[in-house]
């Protein structure tokens, strides 16, 4: 399957650095959560870890996107969505946040199978200061108040680019509320 990218997104997402390595960046990077990898795993992996779900099938300015929410007892929402990269059956972004943070979110199925103390393999996490996450991955590429963006990308052999897109909102006082991550594959 072959996806036409517009130059606006190669304008915005072009490669900063030319690598070969053997993993891909959500592995390398450390962002595999609760065995689920992005474009790996699929709403039916979801079923499986989380049992019951609900999925909602939406349009947003860009894209067709396939959704399933779920929430913890102490608050902690984790969603997760497939975008037109995804084909609709994988994994392409993920939400981890505290409920205040989202707003008022409906539908989302109660799970024990998280918490807001649940960790990335990076072990990124809710709560986390702002300078360890800075030292984790370095100065973000762009922060605005509250708001810390991150973008690693990588070029495959046969012109295949692999970007992963980080944003990381902050609570008043510098402390991690809302982690949203998405990849995006093109060949």
């Amino acid at each position: 399957m072959k996806f036409v990218l517009n130059s606006v997104f190669l304008m915005v997402f072009a490669p900063t650095s030319v690598c070969f390595a053997k993993q891909d960046l959500v592995t390398q990077k450390g962002f595999d959560f609760l065995a689920l990898h992005l474009e790996k795993s699929t709403f039916k992996d979801l079923k499986r870890i989380f049992g019951q779900m609900q999925l909602k099938h939406g349009l947003t300015s860009i894209q067709t996107l396939t959704t399933a929410c779920y929430e913890s007892k102490d608050g902690a929402v984790l969603q997760f969505g497939s975008s037109v990269v995804g084909g609709g059956r994988f994994i392409t972004q993920l939400t981890l946040s505290l409920a205040a943070a989202r707003g008022t979110i409906v539908n989302c199925h109660s799970s024990r199978k998280f918490s807001a103390k649940s960790k990335f393999s990076n072990q990124l996490r809710l709560g986390l200061a702002k300078s360890a996450v800075i030292r984790k991955f370095g100065p973000p590429g762009t922060e605005s108040k509250g708001l810390l963006s991150y973008s690693f990308t990588q070029t495959w052999p046969k012109g295949i680019l692999e970007s992963l897109i980080l944003k990381i909102g902050l609570t008043a006082d510098d402390k991690v509320q809302q982690i949203e991550l998405e990849k995006l594959t093109s060949h």
